[in-house]
């Protein structure tokens, strides 16, 4: 047995994975302020809306994630990591090629504007419900 509970375990990989991604957001807001003071704008609430939104899409690989990896294993957890990562890095370089600059920027508008805070609460929803799965998965699985 181990010395800790398997659902400490779970709890750790999740809060790691939240420290590395807040440490994401302060980074890239350190480098948008930076960039745009260099370029002598203003600096507005806006313009930190896209480290947060890549914050946002880390967190939701890392609730697909791990919940995999504890079902599957490392090895066979690899592959659908690997497949997850193509799609989420293909469909918005397909979107942006298929879609003209206006109707990306009214969906970004649309998003900050509207769909910030709710996109916020449903993403801890998702959290806590791939939490609640990981810890069901690992407290099951037998270890070696």
């Amino acid at each position: 047995s181990l010395p800790v509970s398997r659902r400490t375990v779970v709890l750790s990989k999740y809060v790691f994975a939240a420290a590395l991604i807040l440490v994401d957001i302060g980074m890239s807001a350190v480098v948008t302020a930076a960039d745009i003071v260099q370029n002598g704008g203003v600096l507005a609430i806006g313009a930190f809306a896209q480290p947060v939104l890549f914050a946002c899409s880390g967190l939701v690989l890392v609730d697909v994630m791990l919940p995999v990896m504890f079902r599957f294993g490392t090895e066979k957890g690899r592959y659908v990591m690997i497949c997850l990562f193509c799609g989420v890095a293909f469909i918005p370089m397909a979107l942006v090629r298929l879609l003209d600059q206006e109707a990306i920027d009214m969906a970004y508008t649309l998003l900050v504007k509207v769909g910030f805070t709710g996109g916020l609460v449903a993403i801890a929803g998702v959290t806590a419900l791939s939490m609640w799965f990981a810890a069901v998965i690992f407290e099951r699985r037998e270890l070696c």
